[in-house]
């Protein structure tokens, strides 16, 4: 085909662009109208990771409520790690059901429950956890 990779090794094309690894390193050949060249490269070390074992990102999914608490709490372990993590907060089950809008006037089990989750919450965030 005119473009693709393999799963499994590195190897990828484009045209008559080819770049891949083979058992003495690394190898591109790359052919134009009036030019051509080929080049191989030889890796002197192991694979270089990025960020902390290969980990750059981390997407934190919790709880909205939660989410404030839980952020800062991965932030300091990152800090108190000294890696170079990026932090994207990707918090869950803010929407709310308004068909009865009215009724969340109305005290309920699920209300105290929320309640309940909101101030522990708060005293969290108080409390430094």
């Amino acid at each position: 085909g005119h473009a693709g990779f393999d799963i499994g090794t590195t190897r990828v094309w484009l045209g008559d662009w080819r770049f891949e690894l083979g058992p003495k390193g690394y190898h591109a050949r790359v052919h134009g109208a009036d030019f051509a060249y080929q080049l191989d490269l030889q890796p002197d070390g192991p694979p270089l990771l990025q960020g902390q074992a290969g980990i750059s990102r981390i997407v934190l999914v919790t709880h909205g409520w939660h989410m404030p608490r839980s952020q800062r709490a991965f932030q300091q372990a990152i800090a108190a790690s000294g890696a170079a993590i990026a932090l994207t907060p990707a918090p869950m089950s803010l929407a709310q059901d308004d068909s009865r809008a009215l009724l969340r006037w109305l005290p309920s089990a699920g209300g105290f429950e929320s309640t309940r989750v909101a101030l522990r919450e708060m005293l969290g965030l108080l409390a430094g956890a």
